[in-house]
């Protein structure tokens, strides 16, 4: 499933860079699209398995074990804990290209949906303050800016950047990714003196951020990367600019 989510990936990114070519274009992302859903239906599976698995270890008692069968069970349910949230943070990743997916090629409702099934299932799964769910709010917000429903624009964009302070800090490239949404946003509304407060605040912690990075990189092999991980799901670079 991790390869298929990767493979979708650079397919999609192939597609981007050739988009001017139609037939090639819509042959990329039918190929994305097919790697995807195979990708989360496999998932699907997973996720159901280690939760059945984490609820049969959360059932096992600890009365009349010894110390050591007591040790046992507890590792038992911290590896089946693991397993699980791993699992759900791969199949919300999936979601959230799929999201992506569907944006870049038009298909806004089922992008929509995607971002919308992610969002609540990392919620109610893992926690409301979930890096994933700050993805997925940044993708809604950058999707209904384009369907012109500004207010919830707005409400999901705000939310990207609370999360996202909280996950990367406010000098990353990927709260100025948010900020950068919530300018356009605001300027939609009407609001151009907050629009350009707004722009200039994530121009500043870009140009900030790409000053450490050079910096870094003078003074040895190590660099900051410009995108979080979420486990694995991360890994895959869901957080990519909308």
């Amino acid at each position: 499933a991790s390869l298929r989510l990767n493979y979708g990936e650079l397919l999609m990114q192939r597609w981007l860079e050739k988009a001017d070519a139609e037939s090639t274009s819509f042959a990329l992302v039918n190929a994305a699209q097919d790697q995807y859903e195979e990708a989360i239906k496999s998932l699907r599976v997973l996720v159901a398995i280690d939760e059945e698995e984490l609820n049969r270890v959360s059932h096992q008692g600890l009365d009349g074990t010894t110390e050591e069968e007591a040790k046992e069970v507890k590792a038992a349910l911290e590896a089946a804990s693991k397993l699980y949230q791993e699992a759900v943070s791969l199949l919300a990743n999936g979601l959230c290209k799929i999201g992506r997916l569907g944006y870049k090629a038009g298909d806004f409702d089922g992008s929509q949906n995607s971002f919308q099934e992610a969002k609540l299932f990392i919620e109610t799964r893992l926690s409301p303050t979930h890096p994933l769910v700050g993805d997925c709010c940044q993708g809604l917000g950058e999707l209904l800016l384009q369907r012109g429903n500004y207010a919830e624009a707005e409400r999901n964009a705000r939310k990207s950047m609370s999360i996202r302070q909280l996950s990367v800090g406010s000098n990353h490239p990927l709260f100025a990714e948010t900020v950068e949404t919530l300018s356009k946003i605001v300027e939609a509304t009407g609001h151009h003196f907050e629009s350009e407060q707004l722009a200039a605040r994530a121009a500043k912690i870009r140009a900030f951020y790409e000053q450490m990075q050079a910096t870094l990189q003078r003074k040895g092999p190590r660099v900051l990367q410009p995108h979080h991980e979420h486990s694995s799901a991360h890994g895959s670079n869901i957080a990519n600019s909308f």
